[in-house]
């Protein structure tokens, strides 16, 4: 989990995948950064759960674990709670639709990898139509109780401005 954060964009995206370096052969346009040297990522840019599924899997690892350092372990020169919370805040920032409360996303099928016209679906583009569906919102919701539930258990953490 921690090369996600490690890999984490300067707008606090997060990517969809990490692979070794080595094996990055899958036809993405893949980025690299500093903090995770080895690493090869790729972004779905149409996809607006990537952010919500990290945030909810470090919440399950703390749960079954009870490891609640990782949550002050730093990645460059944030904590993962620092970033998580970048990452939601880049969610209510890039793709929140105030008009209906609701985050948006993009009409996609089979996990975001196909779209309904032509292309491969995971790259912003002209072919893209965009909604607001129930996964995204659901994980959303998740990830946000999730978060608060973690950020109450630590208040070592500052909050980013």
């Amino acid at each position: 989990m921690l090369v996600f954060f490690k890999t984490q964009a300067n707008d606090n995206d997060i990517p969809d995948g990490a692979i070794n370096s080595k094996n990055a052969n899958a036809g993405y346009a893949y980025l690299h950064s500093d903090l995770a040297p080895g690493w090869s990522i790729h972004k779905n840019t149409i996809e607006t759960d990537q952010e919500s599924s990290l945030i909810q899997a470090v919440k399950k690892y703390v749960h079954v674990t009870g490891d609640k350092i990782i949550l002050d372990e730093k990645a460059g020169d944030r904590t993962v709670i620092q970033r998580m919370e970048a990452t939601m805040k880049y969610l209510l920032k890039e793709w929140w639709l105030a008009k209906y409360g609701l985050i948006k996303g993009s009409t996609a099928i089979d996990w975001g990898d196909v779209q309904p016209q032509n292309g491969w679906g995971v790259v912003i583009d002209n072919n893209t139509k965009w909604t607001i569906d129930i996964y995204d919102n659901t994980m959303f919701v998740s990830a946000i109780s999730d978060f608060m539930e973690m950020k109450s258990a630590t208040c070592k953490s500052k909050p980013i401005g």
